[in-house]
């Protein structure tokens, strides 16, 4: 029974989880209550995974091919867990693959309290089970070498080999398109970590849309149209943007690529965060949108596939015979060769 003078449970327990954490990995009380008891067991491959005490992941794929991919997120303040989780998920997507599990490493800066820890992970195991995935281990350490939260992800998938683009098919002529609307996670993370500058600019609707975007960073829809369409190249537009990613496309394919600015998918919203910062939309990071590489009759299926999911795709260019990535301004039909991306737009910023 409480004393006389104690403050209330709940007080009690506010205080708790927002005491700073010490240096060092976290105690197993606090790792427990913090990250392990946020998780839930989401898939039958997975036969071991998110334990105190356990040091792997056991996971069995059957006779499938086993697809990896690893990030980390150190441009956005918010929104850490659910960027964590897409930005690899989105990258075993380009090859058609299912996410299975992912393990999920937090460098958190001296004066971290649980409570954020407990935000991050219940919003990664929120994304995680939108996904059907599962997170089956990692890291959490309280660390002087960062200065912010540094979250670093690895996803494991699986998918039937005979439903992987391949480069094979690609050839000259080929459509080049995109999903949704380019420069998405860019407009999403300025909306949510510029939003009081971006109010003198923005009506509260336009704001509150551009935050909405941040629900719009998957392309895992976009990665399953490779079961009903045969494609030849799928690329989750990051850092750099869609120029970015024209040039990476064209330097693996060994192709050229002529993209219409004309053609291109851009929110107004987009345009004018771009204006009001004088950035690039066009360079600045976009995950949400799955850049394609394929024939027109798969153009079709895929298409119409995404339709019926509330997703739009558009051909925006072509494969082209000469080496190198091409830009054709709408405003003087200039045709501008893209360069190396060394940097995002967002880093301008942020």
């Amino acid at each position: 029974m409480p004393r006389r003078g104690d403050p209330p449970k709940r007080m009690r327990m506010v205080a708790r989880l927002n005491h700073r954490l010490e240096v060092g990995k976290l105690p197993s009380h606090i790792l427990d209550r913090a990250v392990i008891d946020q998780l839930k067991h989401n898939r039958p491959e997975v036969l071991f995974g998110s334990t105190l005490g356990g040091d792997t992941a056991v996971i069995d794929p059957a006779e499938d091919l086993v697809v990896l991919s690893s990030d980390p997120i150190t441009g956005s303040a918010s929104n850490l867990g659910k960027l964590a989780v897409h930005i690899s998920a989105n990258d075993i997507s380009t090859q058609g693959a299912e996410a299975v599990g992912i393990l999920l490493t937090l460098l958190l800066p001296v004066g971290t309290t649980e409570e954020e820890v407990q935000a991050i992970m219940a919003e990664a195991q929120e994304e995680s089970s939108r996904l059907n995935m599962e997170i089956v281990g990692g890291h959490t350490e309280v660390t002087e070498a960062v200065n912010r939260i540094v979250a670093v992800s690895t996803v494991i998938g699986k998918v039937a080999p005979q439903d992987r683009p391949s480069l094979d098919r690609v050839r000259p002529g080929h459509l080049v398109a995109v999903s949704k609307h380019i420069a998405l996670e860019g407009t999403a993370i300025l909306a949510h970590d510029k939003a009081e500058d971006l109010a003198q600019v923005l009506s509260p609707q336009e704001l509150k849309e551009a935050q909405g975007l941040m629900e719009k960073v998957s392309v895992y829809k976009e990665g399953q149209s490779a079961q009903v369409a045969s494609l030849g190249y799928m690329h989750d537009i990051t850092e750099g943007g869609l120029l970015g990613a024209l040039w990476e496309a064209s330097h693996l394919l060994g192709y050229g690529i002529e993209v219409h600015e004309d053609r291109v998918p851009l929110l107004a919203t987009s345009k004018k965060i771009c204006d009001h910062y004088g950035l690039d939309p066009y360079r600045l990071i976009s995950s949400g949108s799955m850049l394609m590489v394929l024939d027109e009759e798969a153009f079709k299926k895929a298409q119409a596939y995404l339709e019926g999911q509330g997703i739009g795709l558009s051909a925006i260019g072509q494969i082209v015979q000469d080496k190198g990535a091409y830009f054709i301004r709408q405003e003087d039909g200039a045709r501008q060769e893209i360069k190396d991306i060394s940097s995002d737009e967002l880093y301008r910023v942020i």
